[in-house]
């Protein structure tokens, strides 16, 4: 990827939760360690990389010092945009048993926290792009994209 021009320098890696002790509860084979020496060599490694993410928010257990460390977790990381989703249980899997749920109030708050952080690393990623010369691929109509840029004050070009 990193000496092919013909790829697009855009990679979606899941992280789930910035808190080792939250991805254990998930069962996922990586702790946050792991994850971002992966991320800090990507970013090495491909030049221009945009990096984005999935984080849950509210898995059973979560307290505000394992969100903390999620917040702290993305905030390093500065991917170039992030998805989040609040934690919602499915009868039958392990995680809707576990004790301490969280409320939907918090998940709610969480969500609009990191939501909030999302938005200001993916225009500080916009940012970095700005007076550079980039081949884009339009995934919707241009008629909307190109309002949409003009919303967020990027200069467009024919």
């Amino acid at each position: 990827m990193a000496n092919n021009a013909n790829v697009c320098r855009h990679l979606h890696i899941p992280l789930q939760s910035g808190d080792d002790e939250i991805l254990a509860r998930m069962k996922r084979r990586y702790n946050t360690r792991q994850f971002e020496e992966l991320i800090i060599r990507i970013y090495r490694t491909i030049e221009g990389v945009a990096i984005t993410s999935d984080v849950i928010v509210g898995f059973p257990g979560e307290k505000e010092l394992h969100f903390q460390n999620t917040l702290n977790t993305v905030g390093k990381l500065g991917f170039a945009g992030i998805h989040v989703f609040k934690y919602s249980p499915r009868k039958g899997t392990p995680a809707a048993e576990m004790p301490d749920q969280v409320s939907p109030e918090e998940k709610e708050d969480r969500s609009k926290r990191l939501i909030e952080l999302g938005n200001r690393l993916a225009h500080e990623y916009a940012g970095r792009q700005l007076g550079k010369d980039l081949q884009v691929l339009a995934e919707q109509p241009m008629r909307r994209m190109i309002n949409c840029l003009r919303a967020i004050r990027i200069p467009i070009s024919k």
